[in-house]
């Protein structure tokens, strides 16, 4: 609850890169989140039988959201966090899952698609 009020809410990050759940390979699916750890942790209990990678970018501790609306959760950082951790040699698919409020701060058909080849379904 202390979170959700605001109290020692730097102490709810996550640090960004990437992660594995579970034992994931070349082929399993990969997510992308905030470093709220609130936001993590949701994604995580979500998929618990699945094997996927979560990239987690540095959205200074705020959700994905209001992070999209201010530019932390954006083009620029989603592309260099992909480069940073490596995704793309340990990946043979280019489909990122992007949380579906990360719309208004992420240009896919633009910076994602054209930077590092990484496709948006449409």
């Amino acid at each position: 609850f202390k979170a959700r009020w605001g109290v020692g809410w730097m102490r709810y990050t996550v640090n960004p890169g990437l992660y594995a759940l579970g034992e994931p390979d070349s082929r399993s699916p990969d997510f992308a989140t905030a470093n709220y750890k609130m936001s993590f942790d949701h994604l995580r209990r979500a998929l618990p039988e699945h094997a996927a990678w979560i990239l987690v970018l540095d959205t200074n501790g705020v959700n994905v959201c209001c992070a999209a609306g201010k530019g932390t959760f954006g083009t620029e950082e989603l592309v260099a966090r992909i480069r940073s951790s490596g995704l793309e040699q340990l990946v043979e698919h280019r489909h990122l899952i992007l949380p579906q409020l990360a719309g208004p701060g992420v240009a896919a058909h633009q910076g994602v698609a054209n930077v590092c080849m990484f496709a948006r379904r449409r």
